[in-house]
């Protein structure tokens, strides 16, 4: 039973709802800039505006999340500089959430007021930011990792010799924290072209930015719903 305790699990988890209709979103995305039917597309894009204002009230007071991770204590055992760098990334998503927090009363009228252009720019002039600030992290924890890897790998081999034994949870561990760096650094690297179009810093068509995007959350969700599987197939009956 499994999977459908998984399923109900997943249906009540924030993360992978706002994950599932980022997809969703992306999807119609994909379809109003393949399609060639101006009713089609005009149908696609009032779906994929009417998914991205949902998301937008999901969201809109996540820059709270982010302002107290800001003043968190550290997590992470990866030294001074991955924690520096966490800090700016979590206040650049902060003033990311913040901004489109503001946008969200003109996006529910539908009427766009002045200011409006700059706010959207700012918000994802900051994600935008944020997005390779992330990179940063997943490539010093690879780095971290990689580094410890070699390093217990010698004590590992020294321990074998002296007393014939291994040590199989360490090792699990490693590749378990080495797949999670790796797969967010693939989501982040698919992410910053969303950000990146945008504001212009990037060129490319809006279809292949769609898909990025469609890709992204698909693995986010693949990672949401095995977590939840693990953790369920773990539970005491």
């Amino acid at each position: 039973m499994e999977p459908v305790q998984t399923f109900v699990a997943y249906t009540g988890d924030a993360y992978a709802i706002e994950r599932t209709l980022r997809f969703l979103q992306a999807t119609f995305g994909v379809l109003a800039s393949l399609s060639t039917d101006v009713a089609y597309v005009t149908h696609s894009n009032l779906a994929r505006a009417n998914i991205h204002l949902a998301r937008r009230f999901y969201r809109a007071f996540k820059w709270m999340d982010c302002v107290y991770e800001v003043f968190a204590a550290p997590k992470f055992d990866y030294g001074g500089l991955h924690e520096n760098v966490r800090m700016l990334k979590d206040s650049a998503l902060a003033m990311y959430f913040f901004f489109d927090m503001l946008i969200l009363p003109t996006a529910m009228t539908g009427v766009r007021g002045p200011g409006n252009a700059t706010l959207e720019n700012t918000a994802l002039t900051c994600w935008f930011y944020a997005i390779l600030l992330s990179i940063t992290l997943n490539l010093i924890e690879l780095s971290h990792i990689s580094t410890k890897a070699a390093s217990a790998e010698k004590d590992v081999k020294a321990n074998e010799k002296s007393h014939g034994t291994k040590s199989p949870v360490a090792k699990k561990e490693r590749l378990k924290s080495t797949s999670t760096s790796a797969r967010e650094l693939i989501c982040n690297v698919l992410d910053l072209a969303i950000p990146g179009v945008a504001i212009g810093y990037v060129k490319l068509d809006p279809a292949y930015v769609h898909i990025a995007m469609a890709t992204s959350s698909l693995i986010t969700m693949n990672a949401i719903w095995n977590r939840i599987y693990a953790e369920k197939e773990a539970a005491p009956s």
